[in-house]
């Protein structure tokens, strides 16, 4: 998980997954409808492929309060007196982005654009699924065996897969991938993620044997790494940096190849027609490089591109236009509220030197879950989050996302404002107001806490501004306190803090990435267990599900969800809620298709 919360702050430590936001589209071409043309919801329409069908999200016709999601609703193709055409060979898609690519090898940067490309250039080992996150059988490997303990990985590579220049492709590509990650002067951005992977080896040209540390479901997804043509680089890694292939690959194994780069202008993709999956029906596949969001909406407005991203505060310019589909989704991030359960003037790890669990002297005040209750009770989540995201927001009750539908529990109710159930539980907890200044005060001392956010996010300090306001209507008192970043990085994990507005960006589509409630990651100065939670079945709990044998979801699921229910029970996280992405594109375009994980699924039809 590559954790982030710039404008948030960045925390040492996590696991760094390679995770994309891109869309995963299946594209068909009909006429634009004439303003006059009245459009209406319709039928589901397959969408993946020759082996299957999937859910998609609900396209937006008019001006409504947007809350459907990419992995829950149907796709339904909008018609009416519009005559649907059938699907059709041929093309050109065009995306406006806004940032250029910095190159097309994918080993070397984190660049949106450079990665969305690698995507539909390179073949990985394994797949993923679009809507759940696992990995799937539907890359490279056909199929894949494990030891008994779960820390042995066979893979079975499919034959018959050639590069475009028909070079066969082998698990020697893979093996080949990998030893670059790692090797130390490449100097990968992803290398650090690459901890969990102990050695990759090609034990012939059909068998990837994958070595982990330990068990570890979640290191199953660095596995979804876009894979190089090895024949193309020096053995040793010498040229990988600045061989011209990064910027010109002429040569790959996905849907579409590269045909031109225009730096500052364009990337055009053409059709594979050798892909080993099916060519795609599209003929181009074109990325527009326009820096300024405004100029974006407005070309697309134009008809001079077919799709982009819409920020929030111009939803509305696109919203209810007849020519204009919006697909809404949440991001893979969220806002939260981050409560300190120990003593802040005395920090202390959360296990011994043998493993086992060591008490914590609990916090003065949020020590008790009453009060961490009647926090979450007392807070205006609506206002909150219109403050950050204006009305483009989604609501969270847990720190596992509805994108992850088999670990991610649905019957956890969000927290809402209800200030009487709030103060009753404040006073059941002893803290009253005796002398009428308007904050509590319990055995001579004041229901006061300190709350920290970062100073150089505007959006956050102005969650804090209304938390302080919030809480001081039940008879808290907040000393709200904007921090330069790394100073507010410092303190978050030195765990020397009362209350802190934080954030996770792409959290992955694992659980098993968040090391956020087991003891053992309760470290002061370094651990993401900044709270000191201790419960040792979820330590369990937690264990069993990272380190399941075949990573089975079923099993895995059950154990988050018990997770999720004694977090929410005990307060022990106050989720606020994330943003809304909006991606919009030309009505004359049928079955497109967001991914919530940034997957492109294979074009067809």
């Amino acid at each position: 998980m590559f954790v982030s919360i710039r404008p948030l702050f960045v925390l040492a430590g996590a696991t760094l997954l390679l995770t994309l936001v891109s869309i995963s589209l299946r594209l068909v071409a009909v006429p634009e409808p004439t303003p006059d043309q009245a459009i209406t919801l319709a039928k589901d329409t397959a969408l993946l492929g020759p082996n299957g069908v999937s859910a998609g999200a609900t396209p937006v016709p008019a001006p409504v309060a947007v809350t459907t999601t990419a992995t829950t609703s149907s796709l339904l193709v909008a018609q009416d007196s519009l005559q649907i055409e059938a699907p059709a060979p041929g093309g050109v898609f065009i995306e406006a982005v806004a940032q250029d690519a910095d190159t097309f090898n994918p080993l070397l940067t984190v660049n949106e654009t450079s990665q969305a490309v690698a995507r539909l250039l390179w073949p990985a080992l394994v797949g993923q699924d679009p809507q759940g996150g696992w990995v799937t059988p539907t890359g490279l490997a056909d199929r894949w065996e494990w030891s008994d303990d779960g820390r042995i990985y066979t893979f079975t590579v499919r034959s018959g897969v050639t590069w475009s220049d028909g070079q066969p492709v082998t698990a020697q590509d893979v093996q080949y991938t990998f030893a670059a990650l790692a090797d130390e002067d490449v100097q990968s951005p992803f290398r650090a993620g690459l901890q969990a992977i102990e050695q990759v080896t090609a034990r012939d040209d059909h068998t990837v044997v994958v070595a982990l540390t330990r068990a570890d479901c979640a290191a199953l997804h660095l596995l979804r790494q876009p894979l190089l043509p090895s024949h193309l680089y020096r053995v040793d890694f010498s040229d990988l940096r600045e061989n011209p292939f990064n910027t010109a690959p002429e040569v790959s194994a996905g849907p579409f190849r590269f045909a031109e780069w225009k730096p500052g202008e364009e990337i055009r993709l053409v059709r594979n027609p050798t892909y080993w999956r099916g060519a795609p029906h599209l003929d181009e596949w074109r990325y527009r490089i326009l820096p300024d969001a405004t100029l974006r909406v407005a070309q697309l407005l134009a008809g001079a591109v077919d799709a982009t991203f819409v920020p929030s505060d111009q939803v509305e310019v696109v919203q209810g236009r007849r020519e204009i589909t919006l697909y809404q989704f949440r991001a893979d991030s969220y806002s939260f509220l981050a409560l300190n359960l120990a003593d802040p003037q005395n920090p202390q790890p959360g296990q011994d030197a043998t493993g086992a669990q060591t008490p914590q002297p609990p916090h003065p005040i949020l020590g008790d879950s009453r009060v961490r209750r009647a926090i979450a009770l007392a807070l205006d989540y609506p206002q909150l989050l219109e403050a950050a995201y204006d009305d483009q927001y989604y609501r969270q009750a847990s720190y596992i996302l509805p994108s992850v539908p088999w670990a991610y529990t649905a019957n956890l109710p969000p927290y809402e404002l209800d200030r009487v159930q709030a103060a009753s539980l404040l006073t059941t907890a002893g803290w009253t107001d005796n002398d009428g200044d308007g904050i509590r005060e319990r055995d001579g001392i004041q229901l006061a806490l300190a709350l920290l956010t970062n100073d150089d996010s505007a959006l956050r300090v102005r969650i804090g501004e209304l938390v302080q306001q919030q809480l001081a209507q039940v008879g808290i008192e907040i000393q709200f306190t904007p921090l330069p970043f790394e100073e507010m990085a410092d303190t978050l994990l030195g765990q020397r803090f009362d209350l802190a507005i934080a954030g996770w960006e792409n959290v992955g589509p694992d659980p098993a990435t968040s090391t956020f409630w087991h003891s053992r990651d309760d470290l002061p100065g370094s651990g993401l267990n900044f709270v000191s939670f201790q419960d040792r079945e979820i330590d369990t709990w937690l264990d069993a599900a990272a380190q399941w044998p075949g990573c089975d979801p079923v099993a895995r699921g059950e154990r988050y969800r018990g997770v999720q229910q004694r977090l929410y029970e005990q307060t022990a996280l106050i989720p606020l809620g994330g943003p809304l992405h909006t991606w919009a594109y030309r009505a004359r375009w049928q079955n497109v298709r967001p991914g919530p994980w940034g997957v492109y699924a294979w074009m067809q039809n």
